[in-house]
């Protein structure tokens, strides 16, 4: 019974992020480490890929939207992978889905976000704000993980981490502390959300995580996506 809700995992997400708690009642979508461990392996091999994941494009990285492209940096992707790898190593995440790190908020300096935010097009926001050196990524991982008594003190230290700031010019992530009801934070002060992207491992993904030779172990080679358009709606030309 307990895989069976594990697997029902992937025919309906409902976003709440505003209701997170560490300990959740039997009817809610929040589940235990060994369901969402269940729930990632079906979903690696047999769930659906992101929508209008990022692409390749013969002469780099790109993504489509509504008729409209723009490129990727290579450097974007590796910072990425990079955030990736440090928070599986600092015991902030465990797997690549919506239930664990699926997804990121992009932040900028409040001055800087309301210029972007003021240009016309989605895309060409996204074009100003992935090319500003003071870009971070703020990743809400853990994120229907419910933490029971009993569980291993790793498996509350994953829900107690689930605040991390991942930063594109080289700074290592930021883990912040935890909120006490184990919600997903904000942004910091001083900053503001200009975009988002959703992130999940797949076994088709166009990217793949490459263990790091320290690590022993903790992180498994595997495939992913990254799309700044999973939206539902399909428009990826």
């Amino acid at each position: 019974m307990k895989y069976l809700i594990a697997v029902f995992l992937f025919f309906g997400w409902v976003s709440n992020s505003s209701a997170l708690s560490f300990n959740m009642g039997p009817e809610s979508f929040y589940y235990t480490a060994d369901e969402i461990r269940a729930a990632f392996g079906y979903h690696y091999n047999h769930g659906k890929r992101l929508e209008c994941p990022i692409s390749w494009a013969g002469a780099g990285y790109h993504t489509v939207s509504g008729g409209e492209d723009i490129a990727i940096s290579d450097a974007f992707v590796k910072k990425v992978e990079e955030h990736v790898k440090q928070m599986f190593e600092a015991g902030a995440a465990r797997y690549l889905f919506m239930p664990d790190a699926g997804h990121a908020h992009l932040i900028l300096p409040r001055e800087k976000a309301q210029k972007y935010l003021a240009l016309p097009t989605m895309l060409q926001k996204l074009k100003a704000v992935l090319e500003d050196a003071e870009l971070g990524a703020l990743y809400h991982t853990a994120e229907y993980l419910s933490v029971h008594p009993g569980d291993a003190s790793d498996v509350y230290e994953w829900k107690a981490k689930r605040n991390v700031i991942g930063w594109f010019d080289g700074r290592p992530i930021n883990i912040l502390p935890p909120h006490e009801f184990g919600h997903g934070l904000g942004a910091p002060d001083g900053f503001t959300t200009v975009s988002n992207f959703d992130i999940s491992a797949h076994r088709e993904g166009i990217f793949y995580l490459v263990p790091s030779p320290d690590s022993s172990g903790v992180i498994q080679g595997m495939s992913f996506d990254i799309s700044f358009f999973n939206t539902g709606a399909g428009d990826c030309k």
